[in-house]
């Protein structure tokens, strides 16, 4: 999905990108009754440290390098507001 992978790449999240009003948002489900970690990658990341925001957790994650690492509950979704494309 817009060049975004996530690893390790037999996790069972699936995910989706969509854009509104310029702001990019991120949306992952784990399909599964297991935990898991999982990073997501790619170029539509961006490569400059910024917060991200898990939009309905009311928390901040840490993107570095390309690269957003979460967990994920038993059939957790998580909503992210990644920022503007291309920054």
């Amino acid at each position: 999905s817009d060049g975004l992978a996530v690893e390790p790449t037999n996790a069972p999240i699936v995910f989706t990108m969509r854009e509104k009003d310029g702001e990019i948002f991120l949306i992952a489900a784990n399909c599964s009754n297991a935990r898991h970690s999982v990073r997501f990658k790619g170029a539509v990341l961006g490569t400059d440290p910024r917060k991200v925001v898990a939009i309905t957790e009311k928390r901040e994650l840490t993107l570095q390098s390309g690269m957003l690492a979460d967990d994920f509950g038993p059939l957790e979704v998580h909503l992210y507001q990644l920022g503007r494309r291309g920054h």
